[in-house]
């Protein structure tokens, strides 16, 4: 299958997951409210943080081992089940530790059942995350595809049954979630069944080797999630739930703009990883600015909208969103290099660059934050963001663009050629992937 039309299935997937995702987050804003909205926020991120610590870069070895058939199947996925279950648990002491000991402050007012929903995904998580790695590995994306919007469909129909019609609110809101992520974890051992067999016996071979060859991968997301992240828990720590509400909903809407470089990216990562550095550096200068001319165009369409949107969708007590949502965005858009290249750089086994830097932004996002928010509350945090993603994208930029002998405007402005080359090809590529699912 090409890159275009792996590239345009997930494009598809991703702006479904785009509609459901932001349907989702209208029903629940408007439910709970902002105080409530910022309480789910802040419990939520914890298993979204600590499934990226526990992840230890296996996911991207799974993907190059499997694609590479350097393991068998069989030993890959038996010891994703391995871990998952061990290092769940182990995430999950983790995070009533955590939980316990902030519960006088960053957990005020949160009831403990809570934290128990929501903990109880982080296996779960983790397992799926391991499973959609390997089989983006095998170019499976049908599969994966599936395993990416079905969880959302899921969550969807919970959250109407639990938060709406039963009126449970937030019980009902978190109770989805962890229904939603159990069914996904169904369905990924239902995609995996005919392809491979989950044995008792662990390959520490392959554990070593995973670990050895995913560790930079791994320390960059767990860099860029902190980056991402950290300014929740520390608006939290300055402010109330409520702050926390307003800002979790501008950042929910203004991160839409990634889910096209993201997909793009993933698909990116599978295919640099098996192809030589020519095509390499044909093909991500065209991924880069493509994608930064459409999240460009989408992210000042958001901005001329964003006071009559975000009110119209969540209720005029979100109002206090629009503003950091617009400081958001030049940090959104200048993400959007950073997440292709650094698809790019850790296909070619060169993450250690992007680890370097964003280093270097995380420090930055952390010392203006901590000036920032104690004045400014959720704006604070969004000057912020928009600054550290701004600086990071840049440099890593420069530093690909003087690494690899491109041109800088290769990768932000659009080329002569590039819409008879590579955008008109396009169409052809999804009426047949239309016709063939008649």
């Amino acid at each position: 299958m090409s890159l275009a039309r792996d590239s345009i299935s997930v494009f598809i997937v991703r702006i479904t997951v785009i509609i459901l995702s932001i349907a989702c987050s209208i029903i629940v804003t408007r439910i709970l409210g902002p105080s409530q909205r910022g309480a789910m926020e802040i419990l939520l991120l914890m298993p979204a943080l600590l499934v990226n610590f526990g992840n230890l870069g296996i996911g991207n070895a799974n993907l190059h081992f499997a694609g590479k058939k350097l393991y068998s199947l069989d030993d890959i996925v038996s010891n994703s089940s391995h871990i998952s279950i061990f290092m769940g648990l182990i995430l999950m002491v983790m995070a009533y530790a955590f939980f316990y000991a902030n519960s006088s402050h960053l957990f005020l007012g949160i009831p403990s059942y809570y934290a128990h929903l929501v903990f109880a995904v982080i296996p779960l998580m983790l397992f799926q995350k391991f499973i959609q790695y390997t089989l983006l590995g095998k170019e499976d994306i049908k599969s994966r595809n599936a395993l990416v919007l079905f969880p959302s469909l899921a969550y969807l129909a919970a959250t109407l049954i639990l938060a709406v019609a039963l009126k449970m609110r937030l019980p009902g809101v978190l109770t989805a979630i962890l229904i939603s992520n159990a069914l996904a974890t169904l369905l990924c051992l239902y995609f995996i069944k005919n392809k491979a067999s989950i044995r008792l016996r662990f390959n520490f071979t392959l554990l070593r080797n995973s670990i050895t060859f995913g560790i930079v991968p791994f320390l960059v997301l767990v860099v860029m999630n902190l980056n991402f992240r950290i300014d929740v828990f520390l608006l939290r720590y300055f402010w109330n739930n409520a702050v926390v509400g307003y800002y979790s909903v501008a950042v929910s809407v203004a991160e839409k703009c990634w889910l096209l470089p993201e997909a793009v990216g993933l698909v990116l990562f599978a295919r640099v990883s098996n192809t030589s550095v020519a095509e390499a550096n044909r093909i991500t200068p065209l991924l880069c600015r493509f994608n930064f001319l459409i999240t460009t165009a989408g992210s000042i369409l958001l901005a001329l909208f964003a006071n009559r949107l975000i009110p119209l969708a969540f209720g005029d007590e979100f109002i206090p969103s629009v503003r950091p949502m617009l400081y958001l965005i030049p940090g959104i858009i200048a993400m959007t290099i950073y997440l292709i290249l650094h698809s790019d750089l850790t296909g070619r086994g060169k993450a250690i660059i992007t680890l370097y830097i964003y280093i270097g932004s995380l420090v930055l996002n952390v010392v203006m934050n901590l000036i920032l928010i104690p004045i400014l509350g959720a704006e604070g945090a969004a000057i912020s963001s928009a600054i550290s993603y701004s600086v990071g994208a840049i440099i890593l930029a420069w530093t690909f663009s003087s690494r690899y002998s491109i041109p800088l405007k290769e990768l932000f402005l659009p080329q002569s050629g590039d819409f008879r080359n590579y955008v008109m090809p396009i169409f052809p590529q999804i009426r047949l992937m239309l016709s063939s699912k008649r």
